[in-house]
C-alpha cells in the first residue's frame, strides 16, 4: 500500500472521532490526576485539557490547550491553539494546532498539522512514521520510521531520523548525521509518487473522473430525478449568468463560514461537517454539469430526443476529461465548470416548479 493511501486510511477514522467527540460539549476544564485511570474513550470539547493519569482507550479532544502528561493507552485526536505532549502514547497522534510540542513518546504514527510550529523535543520518541504540515518545523528528538515533512518555511533537523526524509521547505538545516536513510527534497503538491507513476496515475484519475460522472448520472435518473429536471430547466430558460453567481457565492459564504466555524474552535464539528459537504459538493458538480449538459443537448438534438442518454454522458466526460488534462486551460475551465455545477445543485434547492413538460415550466 503506498504511503499517500495509508495517511488517507488512517486520517479518515480519526477526522470521524473528532466530529463525534467535539459534537460532545463541555464547559471549563477537565484534569485527570496523576492517581487517577479512565476505563473507556473520552470525549471532550472545552477551554482547557489536562491528562496526569491513565486513559484506557482513544482521546478525543477540542480544546483551547491541551496538555498530555499521562498515559494513553490508545489513538489520540486533539484540536486545539496549544497542544503538548509529555506523555506516553501508545497509538497514533492526530494533532491539528497554532502550536504543538512533543516531548513524550508516541508508539505508533504522529500526524501533525500547525498553522505555526511543531517542536519535536530532545526526549521526543515516535516509533513509526511522521508526517508533519506546518510552518516551522524542528526535530531534535528521534523518529524510527520514514518522516515526510511538507510547506515548512524553515526545517530544522538536530535528532535522529532512522528512515528516509522526505520533504519540501524554503529553508532547510539538517545535521549530517541526523537521517539514516534517503534524503529528498519533494515538490509540495506532487503526489503522484505514493502513487504508481505519473503516467499510470494520470490514466486512472482521467477513468475515475468518467466513472464518478456515471454514477451521477445513475443517482440523477433513478434517485433524485426532480434534480435533473431543474437542472435542465436551467439551460432552456437561458439562466447560465445568474447560476453561475449562486455557485460563486455559495462556494464563498461556505468556505468562510466553514473555516470561521473551524477557527472558532468550539465549532469544529459544525465547521468540519460543513467544510466536508462543501468540497463533496465542488467535487460533484463537474458531473452535475456535465449530467445537465447531456440532458439539454438530448432534448436538441434527434439523435438523442428520447432524454438523457447514458452515451452521451461517456462522449462529454471524455471530452471534458480531456480539457482538464491541458496544464493552464484545466484551471480556468475546470473552475467555471465547477462554479457553475455547484449554481446548479443550489439552484435545484431554490427552483419551484409546479408542472415540467419537455423541460419547460408550466403554470
Amino acid at each position: 500500500m503506498s504511503r499517500f493511501r495509508k495517511i488517507i486510511l488512517i486520517l479518515l477514522p480519526l477526522m470521524l472521532l473528532i466530529f463525534l467527540g467535539a459534537g460532545k460539549s463541555e464547559e471549563g476544564a477537565r484534569v485527570i490526576y496523576q492517581d487517577e485511570k479512565v476505563e473507556n474513550d473520552i470525549f471532550y470539547s472545552g477551554i482547557y485539557f489536562e491528562n496526569n493519569g491513565i486513559v484506557a482507550g482513544n482521546l478525543i479532544i477540542n480544546s483551547q490547550k491541551a496538555l498530555i502528561n499521562g498515559l494513553v493507552e490508545g489513538n489520540v485526536a486533539v484540536y486545539g491553539e496549544q497542544v503538548q505532549v509529555n506523555g506516553h502514547i501508545t497509538g497514533d497522534l492526530l494533532a491539528f494546532s497554532a502550536d504543538i510540542v512533543i516531548n513524550g513518546q508516541i508508539d505508533g504514527n504522529v500526524y501533525l498539522i500547525s498553522s505555526n510550529q511543531v517542536l519535536l523535543e530532545n526526549n521526543s520518541q515516535v516509533a513509526r512514521s511522521a508526517y508533519i504540515f506546518a510552518r516551522n518545523i524542528e526535530a531534535y528528538g528521534k523518529i524510527t520510521r520514514d518522516t515526510t515533512i511538507l510547506a515548512a518555511d524553515t526545517m530544522v533537523i538536530r535528532g535522529l531520523i532512522e528512515g528516509s526524509l522526505h520533504y519540501n521547505a524554503g529553508e532547510e538545516s539538517i545535521a549530517g548525521s541526523s537521517v539514516k536513510g534517503q534524503v529528498q527534497e519533494e515538490e509540495f503538491f506532487d503526489f503522484s509518487q505514493y502513487l504508481y507513476g505519473i503516467g499510470v496515475s494520470k490514466v486512472l484519475s482521467f477513468f475515475g473522473f468518467i466513472f464518478s460522472n456515471l454514477v451521477i448520472w445513475f443517482l440523477l435518473n433513478f434517485l433524485f430525478k426532480e434534480t435533473k429536471i431543474k437542472t435542465l430547466v436551467v439551460f432552456t430558460g437561458n439562466k447560465f449568468k445568474v447560476f453561475f453567481v449562486y455557485g460563486l457565492l455559495s462556494i464563498v459564504a461556505g468556505l468562510f463560514l466553514s473555516l470561521f466555524l473551524i477557527m472558532s474552535t468550539v465549532s469544529l464539528a459544525f465547521g468540519l461537517i460543513l467544510l466536508f459537504m462543501i468540497m463533496s459538493m465542488i467535487y460533484l458538480s463537474n458531473g452535475i454539469f456535465i449530467v445537465a449538459l447531456s440532458e439539454y443537448l438530448g432534448s436538441k438534438i434527434k439523435l438523442w430526443q428520447s432524454g438523457n442518454s447514458i452515451i452521451l454522458v461517456l462522449i462529454l466526460s471524455f471530452v471534458m476529461g480531456v480539457i482538464l488534462a491541458i496544464p493552464i486551460v484545466n484551471i480556468l475551465v475546470g473552475m467555471i465548470v465547477e462554479i457553475f455545477g455547484f449554481g446548479l445543485l443550489v439552484g435545484s434547492f431554490l427552483i419551484k416548479l409546479k408542472y415540467i413538460e419537455k423541460g419547460q415550466i408550466i403554470d
